[in-house]
């Protein structure tokens, strides 16, 4: 992740609905803090005009908040890599930005270990009958016993 520095005094409280289309599903409250994290591959010291994350001077929209996030600079450490941003947060508005970001609060953030599988199976439905010919052809699966 990728650490910003959002350049608010204090954490903001930002009430927003549970699901947009459908109103009467309710409201939640997320907290947009300090400091923010983003993924990575969500930023870029080089812009690019076929590029929607955030870059230096760029501005993104910070999803499901109602805020633009301006990246004002770009903090390094001690071997010149990025370690972290300073940025700028304001309301959108009127203001659609180029691309809108997946974020979460450093402070209100909670550990995980999260496990990333392949697909487990060869076909949509586990449960079908196995394909007289394997994608691709070739000779079909050898039943098992």
């Amino acid at each position: 992740p990728v650490d910003i520095a959002a350049g608010l005094d204090k954490d903001m409280s930002i009430s927003v609905p549970n699901l947009p289309a459908d109103p009467s599903k309710g409201e939640r409250t997320i907290v947009l803090s300090k400091r923010i994290l983003i993924s990575s591959e969500d930023f870029r010291e080089e812009d690019h005009p076929d590029y929607y994350g955030l870059a230096p001077g760029k501005e993104v929209g910070l999803l499901g908040s109602g805020m633009i996030l301006k990246c004002t600079g770009v903090r390094r450490d001690a071997a010149g890599k990025v370690s972290g941003l300073e940025g700028a947060v304001r309301p959108r508005g009127a203001d659609k930005p180029k691309g809108s970001l997946q974020w979460i609060s450093e402070a209100h953030s909670v550990q995980a270990q999260v496990r990333l599988y392949s697909p487990l199976f060869l076909c949509e439905n586990p449960n079908s009958p196995p394909p007289t010919k394997p994608p691709g052809g070739g000779a079909p699966p050898a039943p098992t016993p």
